[in-house]
């Protein structure tokens, strides 16, 4: 009998859904994670904090020694939090100390920009859940604030990589929290909002350099944070046509193969696949070897 998806979309499969023999493989014998990675919290808490900034306003202590022991607070929370898996360090990882020094950087620079300071934040790590199509998805969205008569939809990075223009103006995550804005539900109610900005928000920006690079002095910050696209409401039916395209092989159960270069390099299941194609299916071998490269991939992420 072959395997069904059945379950809910969530956004984080997004960049599964392109291949969707890629999909299948993850979805069907991938694991929970037992550990969390260090990138991973180490983004939750940076979230977590400029919620708690917000909520709290910016009449505070606004310096980097309080930002960086707000940072601490939580991440000894998420330490001590029985709930979710355990921290995963590895040696190659930053220390705490070093997360907790760039973290207060990072929030100190963030609560200086006046487009922070004086917008009203309308919905914060806020869960949704939408139909698309006949679809179900669902996910979390950072923040959306409203700023000089605009609604702004925020999504926080906490990584190195600076978004591709391509990617953000046509990229599906932000189509589909731009359509979850207007059509979903955000804690069992609809928000019906439009976005007129979508931004991508690289907080690693705000942590200055601590030497002369490429000529830019010390001290100064990485970039400008604040990478901002749209979605119109015309593009509302192809949002719709574009998951319904991803999903709809998935959902029945055809799980083609798309081997292109820029979908395969650096994939971890394309052994897996490769013996799959050649053999009409997986031994328990080839099962646990992809099994351990999925936890590797997931340690890596």
């Amino acid at each position: 009998m072959a395997w069904l998806f059945e379950g809910a979309f969530h956004q984080h499969m997004l960049y599964d859904l392109i291949c969707p023999k890629r999909f299948e493989l993850k979805q069907r014998y991938g694991r929970p994670q037992e550990y969390r990675t260090v990138g991973q919290v180490n983004g939750l808490v940076l979230h977590k904090c400029i919620e708690t900034i917000h909520q709290d306003g910016f009449g505070v202590s606004c310096s980097e020694p309080y930002f960086r022991g707000l940072y601490e607070s939580a991440i000894a929370l998420e330490q001590a939090n029985t709930d979710e898996p355990p921290i995963r360090w590895r040696d190659k990882d930053p220390s705490e100390e070093q997360l907790a020094e760039d973290a207060g950087k990072i929030l100190f620079n963030y609560a200086q920009k006046p487009f922070n300071r004086e917008c009203e934040v309308l919905l914060s790590e806020a869960e949704w859940k939408c139909d698309i199509g006949e679809y179900p998805w669902e996910g979390r969205i950072d923040q959306v604030r409203k700023h000089n008569g605009q609604v702004i939809l925020i999504d926080f990075k906490s990584g190195n990589n600076k978004p591709e223009p391509y990617s953000l103006r046509m990229g599906l995550q932000f189509s589909i929290y731009f359509y979850a804005l207007r059509y979903g539900f955000f804690n069992g109610e609809p928000v019906d909002l439009m976005a007129d900005k979508v931004v991508h928000y690289q907080l690693h920006d705000h942590l200055p350099y601590k030497r002369k690079t490429n000529g830019v002095p010390a001290g100064t910050e990485r970039g400008p944070a604040w990478y901002e696209t749209e979605r119109t409401e015309a593009e509302m039916p192809l949002i719709v046509d574009e998951v319904k395209r991803n999903c709809s092989d998935v959902r029945r159960g055809v799980f083609s193969r798309r081997p292109y270069p820029q979908i395969c390099r650096g994939c971890q299941v394309k052994e897996a696949c490769l013996y799959d194609w050649e053999h009409g299916g997986l031994d328990d071998k080839v099962i646990r070897k992809l099994r351990q490269a999925l936890e590797e991939e997931d340690l890596a992420a």
